[in-house]
């Protein structure tokens, strides 16, 4: 028994170390992201925005199955051959090879519904990136599989790093929508760069057999996840661009990026960390409902004081960030901070499903969540962008308590255990809200900086004040980034 929890505390070790390593590397993107977007904000136009916008929902929706779910074959296969890998990078690159065809090719057809002429060369350029993925997303793999992040994290500090650069460079002589464009280019040239320098391992010649094509059944179904995935979080874009046009898209789709933060920056960097370290520990039903307790703990504590922030003063955000044009998303950027609430139960629910082998359950899972969104959309098209987002929030918020019910007795969790890990964080956070409101409404000041000082003014009274007075939050925040104390 001894044996046991010292391998067990010994697994929760390394994942704190990696996850202090990881939220290291997204604090500074983050910084990065908020200084380059709010250059960029006054550098580009909201119509701009939308035409790259309405070119990004066609191109995210391809970028989900660009490596068909192998990625996570690589992280979960618990014995990994040279042949594996062998196979599976050559899969990785010809599937980029057949997505930069395939994009290229609806370049005509996405222009024709979006009534939009430049998303005809626009969409085929961002294409290109499909194929430079696919070189290079299976030695990536490797190395979180190797749980070398810190490498990862240093190649994507780069990457980001230049790739904001030289946008701001592109945007400030004018290229509009093709700076965005030239973001994502040069940022998937440098990792793919930073990753073959990093990763001794290098591909042998395309194998002969087909024995590998065994990889797509289970690939397919993470992929189509994936793809389910994409939907819930961006058919609101699609609609808003088809029935709106690419000038409310343009504005919709920045206060849809600042409530994607904590997706973006938080969450989804987390998730190879969090599938890996589950799979290790799946010997330990102790051990896994402690790692999974403190992933939706940490998230909660992150999540929901944000969501608060961006409900309470949506406006005054996006006009002293983004400019006074960019204001008249306050409504959306209120409506869509509802969606993120309950956003920890949803990622690790489906981090869950995704490390105990219950592809299929998670497949059932994003299609319930998914199909959810689409009828709210669809429903709401033609209420307005505000009322839109609100109605998406709640979908979203649905979405998550729906995701507990595909929990089974047999998991080493429980329904339980989310309430558990979401209780303090759920009680702190409503009395911020309360608080704040009261605060808003009590100040004279109208203009945005004052009310937004006063905002954060109160959100760091806030952590003061629960760190002092309440012991038991003290102690779940002493074990952020997954401290090894049980």
């Amino acid at each position: 028994m001894p044996q046991t929890d010292a391998r067990l505390d010994s697994s929760l070790t390394a994942a704190a170390r990696s996850s202090r390593s990881i939220l290291g590397t997204q604090a500074f993107r983050l910084a990065v992201r908020v200084c380059g977007t709010v250059t960029l904000a006054r550098l580009i136009s909201p119509l701009d925005y939308g035409i790259f916008g309405m070119a990004a929902t066609v191109h995210g929706l391809a970028y989900v199955f660009q490596d068909f779910g192998l990625a996570t074959v690589t992280l979960r296969k618990a014995d990994l051959t040279e042949a594996d890998r062998n196979a599976l990078f050559w899969l990785n690159l010809v599937l980029g090879g057949m997505l930069t065809a395939a994009v290229a090719t609806m370049g005509f057809v996405v222009a024709a519904f979006f009534r939009e002429p430049s998303l005809r060369v626009l969409l085929p350029v961002m294409g290109i990136t499909f194929l430079i993925n696919g070189g290079h997303t299976q030695l990536r793999a490797q190395l979180a599989r190797e749980h070398r992040f810190t490498d990862l994290n240093h190649i994507e500090i780069g990457a980001f790093t230049a790739s904001t650069a030289t946008a701001i460079v592109v945007a400030w002589m004018g290229g509009g929508a093709w700076a965005l464009a030239t973001m994502m280019l040069i940022a998937e040239m440098a990792i793919a760069v930073g990753v073959w320098r990093k990763q001794a391992w290098r591909p042998a010649p395309f194998p002969r057999s087909l024995e590998f094509l065994a990889f797509l059944p289970v690939g397919a179904r993470l992929s189509a996840n994936d793809g389910l995935r994409y939907v819930q979080r961006n058919i609101d874009q699609f609609v808003v661009g088809r029935w709106l046009g690419a000038g409310a898209l343009g504005v919709y789709g920045r206060a849809a990026q600042v409530t994607s933060l904590p997706i973006v920056y938080l969450a989804d960097p987390l998730a190879n960390l969090a599938v890996s370290t589950l799979r290790h520990l799946s010997g330990s039903t102790d051990g896994t409902r402690v790692f999974w307790r403190r992933m939706v703990n940490d998230l909660a504590w992150v999540t929901l004081p944000t969501a608060v922030i961006f409900a309470c003063v949506p406006k005054e955000l996006l006009e002293v960030l983004l400019g006074a044009r960019w204001a008249s998303g306050a409504g959306v950027l209120l409506g869509l901070s509802v969606g993120i609430t309950l956003l920890p139960v949803q990622m690790a629910c489906g981090w869950l499903f995704l490390a105990t082998g219950s592809s299929r359950r998670l497949l059932a899972s994003s299609f319930v969540n998914s199909t959810v969104v689409v009828v709210t959309c669809a429903l709401m098209r033609n209420a307005g962008m505000g009322k839109l987002a609100m109605g998406v929030g709640l979908a979203n918020a649905a979405c998550a308590a729906l995701s507990i019910a595909f929990i089974r007795p047999s998991d080493p969790v429980t329904p339980s255990d989310v309430f558990s890990a979401l209780a303090r964080p759920l009680i702190a956070t409503a009395a911020l809200a309360v608080v704040m409101l009261v605060a808003l409404n009590l100040c004279g000041a109208s203009s945005a900086l004052p009310r937004l000082c006063l905002g954060g003014a109160v959100s760091c009274a806030w952590v003061g004040l629960i760190w002092l007075i309440w012991p038991r939050a003290r102690a779940e925040w002493r074990e952020h980034f997954l401290w090894a104390r049980r």
